[in-house]
């Protein structure tokens, strides 16, 4: 009979122990949750305009300019204008993609309604991590 009893009372502790472990793991996935919707920010609407450059600083024609789900194609002089795009008030996220180019994906902090920006995109025969070095200001500049 003390062996039921001791096994009852073990199931009743473990089941207490299950419980209570379920109930913190809930209670700390809410507040990541909100953590992390609190540093994004609030949601909002911002118009972006930009241009898109080669490495030459020569504009890029028909490269798709992706902020969240809105998107514009830049023309013949590499600008593009994205009205209205959905984007958080602490975080934006902005994508330029087009054949023979290495697609670039940036996240940004957006201070004004309207934002500014220009894009360089690398053919995919150059290397990223030289383009990286040559414009670092703490690097110095290769010789040519």
């Amino acid at each position: 009979m003390k062996s039921v009893h001791f096994l009852w009372l073990a199931l009743i502790i473990c089941s207490l122990i299950f419980v209570s472990c379920n109930k913190r793991t809930q209670t700390a996935n809410h507040n990541s949750v909100k953590a992390f919707s609190e540093y994004l920010g609030e949601p909002v609407n911002l118009d972006v305009k930009g241009k898109v450059l080669d490495s030459n600083q020569n504009p890029l024609d028909s490269v798709i300019v992706n902020v969240g789900k809105t998107f514009s194609i830049t023309d013949s002089n590499g600008n593009f204008i994205i009205e209205n795009a959905s984007v958080h008030d602490n975080f934006l996220t902005i994508e330029a993609q087009k054949k023979g180019y290495k697609s670039i994906f940036h996240s940004l902090n957006p201070k004004e309604d309207t934002m500014q920006i220009q894009i360089i995109l690398l053919k995919e025969s150059e290397l990223s991590l030289f383009r990286f070095s040559k414009y670092n200001h703490n690097l110095p500049q290769p010789n040519h």
